[in-house]
């Protein structure tokens, strides 16, 4: 296995936890011997559930550290298909009183193959009793690095040596960073929603032509996002916030606050000052740079993208409320991660955000029949709506009495659009998914749901809505629950 630099050294093996050659194990310890204060099996089912935002910030370092000397493990975790998008659909099922099983039947700590598909098994009573209290989340948290990697078709072999690796990051950083601390692992979310917000009421000065206090508030922004930063790098680099593309994106969107507060200034200063000299000096006549013109990294991959010249306040305003959206839908994604639910695909998102194929399917629906299954016999929805409010786009349903709800945001940051290069999933059809939850908690907000939506013209004049709830149980062995209704009629 190629040496990892930096984050991840060679280690030897360490005492209480190797692989047994099977699915993923433990063995408690040199000669066999069990630990003299063992964990609970309530304090490795408790671990085990609470530990999907960890396992994210170390695949999000592991990415970035990995790739100094990358070996095929590391092209298995983050080639076409990304671990971090694999996890969010990964489900835990938590054996207390009964082990795990491989394919061939045999007794294990911990299998991919569980009651349901898609879920790992963990056998709580079997690690308990191998597992000293003090070494347990490091080794519990290993050992599921371990499964989640055979999801992505690591070898038993490279599952191993990737579970010793993990554990000794693990062993070698006491310090967990912030954004794992319970009492304190908001602050980002807030942070993030905070800045969306001075950035929004800049522009609202803008409009107002209050441009000093305008650009006060882009500077306030710009010292917010220092001190955010300082705030994500606290703490043990085993773990980050986010992967190595959006830390580059990061960078690309400091650029462009950059460049919009630059411009700010110049509103509140005549032509030919040492404002607008300046800004015009880094155009040199041209209507854009390269990002990597002004990037401090080579290995940039946003340095291709531009960097747009600003021409007048009415230009900065959408400049800085397009910013305002980003830093919106990364607070969206910092409320999910903390908390291990369906964290959105930022990477993903952001060529969705700019060019929604929604835009293409604005209008009206009318319902001329409906057909749902046996979990949903009625519906009495007449007409969709796809609307454009304030630069986003909404879907709404209206019913007989004429009420109107749902309001579903498409192709924004809780909406996952599927997209083929003409910005359809297929000619004339468009495709949506609505997830919240998904976590690994035992309690009863750790259910999911996935609402998913499909409009297709099937002519100029009419259409076909398909429209999808699937519901997760909190508890593996209980049964999901789907529902579907398909909806036809006329284009208004």
């Amino acid at each position: 296995m190629t040496k990892k630099l930096i984050l991840l050294p060679f280690i030897l093996l360490s005492q209480n936890l190797f692989a047994n050659g099977n699915t993923g194990g433990m063995d408690g310890g040199g000669g066999g011997t069990l630990p003299a204060n063992p964990a609970t099996i309530n304090q490795v089912r408790t671990i085990a559930q609470e530990a999907k935002p960890e396992l994210l910030f170390l695949f999000n370092s592991y990415e970035y550290f990995g790739s100094i000397s990358p070996d095929s493990l590391h092209t298995k975790l983050f080639g076409r298909s990304r671990v971090q998008d694999v996890l969010k659909e990964l489900r835990l099922e938590v054996r207390v009183d009964k082990p795990c099983y491989t394919s061939k039947g045999t007794e294990v700590d911990a299998s991919i193959y569980a009651t349901k598909h898609n879920t790992i098994c963990l056998s709580a009573s079997r690690i308990a009793p191998k597992v000293d209290v003090a070494a347990a989340k490091r080794e519990v948290i290993a050992l599921l690095m371990h499964e989640v990697s055979h999801f992505m078709g690591a070898t038993e072999e490279e599952a191993v040596n990737f579970q010793k690796e993990i554990a000794h990051s693990i062993q070698s950083s006491p310090v967990l960073p912030n954004y794992l601390n319970p009492q304190i692992k908001m602050h980002v979310q807030i942070e993030l929603s905070t800045l969306a917000s001075n950035l929004r009421d800049s522009s609202e000065y803008l409009k107002k032509k209050d441009f000093k206090t305008a650009e006060e508030k882009i500077f306030e922004v710009q010292n917010r996002l220092y001190k955010l930063s300082d705030f994500l790098r606290a703490g043990s680099p085993a773990y980050s916030f986010y992967s190595p593309q959006e830390i580059s994106y990061q960078d690309f969107l400091g650029a462009q606050l950059e460049w919009a507060k630059k411009f700010a200034l110049t509103l509140s200063f005549a032509p030919g000052s040492a404002a607008h000299l300046d800004y015009e000096a880094a155009f040199k006549g041209r209507e854009f740079f390269l990002f990597g013109e002004k990037s401090y990294s080579k290995d940039n991959v946003y340095n291709s993208q531009k960097i747009y010249k600003i021409h007048s306040a009415q230009e900065l305003i959408v400049y800085i409320e397009a910013l305002a959206k980003e830093y919106y839908i990364r607070s969206t994604y910092a409320g999910q991660a903390v908390y291990g639910m369906r964290w959105i695909n930022l990477n993903g998102h952001t060529a969705t955000a700019i060019n929604n194929p929604w835009k293409k399917y604005l209008g009206r629906y009318l319902v001329r029949s409906v057909e749902c299954d046996y979990s949903n016999p009625n519906d009495n929805t007449t007409e969709f709506q796809v609307l454009e409010e304030g630069g986003r786009i909404y879907l709404n349903q209206v019913t007989t009495t004429g009420y109107s709800y749902n309001g579903l945001e498409l192709g924004d940051y809780n909406v996952s659009a599927y997209l083929n290069v003409n910005d359809e999933t297929a000619p004339g059809d468009v495709y949506a998914a609505y997830e919240i939850g998904g976590d690994w908690g035992a309690g009863p907000q750790s259910w999911s749901r996935v609402s998913v939506l499909r409009l297709k013209k099937n002519s100029d004049r009419e259409f076909t809505i398909y429209r999808s709830h699937s519901y997760i149980s909190s508890v593996v062995t209980e049964p999901d629950r789907a529902s579907i209704c398909v909806y036809k009629g006329v284009i208004q």
